[in-house]
């Protein structure tokens, strides 16, 4: 499965520090169902914070999952940089198998 390294611009705020560095993974059809059941798609702003949480694989410093409360806490342009690392993700290589 693919992963991306993704930096924020301010990041979570995890006892007194910002995390920066996540890494994002590729979505399955599996990530988009339950993500329906945090945020129903006609939200769809709240589905794709839904669905990014799902596929953060690690926060670099946070050793546990990261949930969408933390999510909620991020600044919207950290947001778009996952939003963005995202779409590259679900289009992938054209070359893939």
């Amino acid at each position: 499965m693919r992963t991306q390294l993704v930096t924020l611009k301010l990041g979570f705020k995890v006892n007194e520090q910002r995390l920066k560095d996540v890494v994002l993974r590729e979505p399955t059809v599996a990530d988009y169902i339950a993500a329906e059941v945090n945020a129903p798609v006609y939200r769809q702003y709240a589905f794709k914070v839904a669905l990014i949480s799902r596929l953060i694989e690690k926060l670099e410093g946070f050793d546990g999952e990261v949930t969408m409360g933390m999510m909620k806490e991020l600044k919207p342009i950290d947001v778009a940089r996952l939003s963005d690392a995202l779409t590259q993700l679900e289009e992938g290589d054209e070359g893939e198998e």
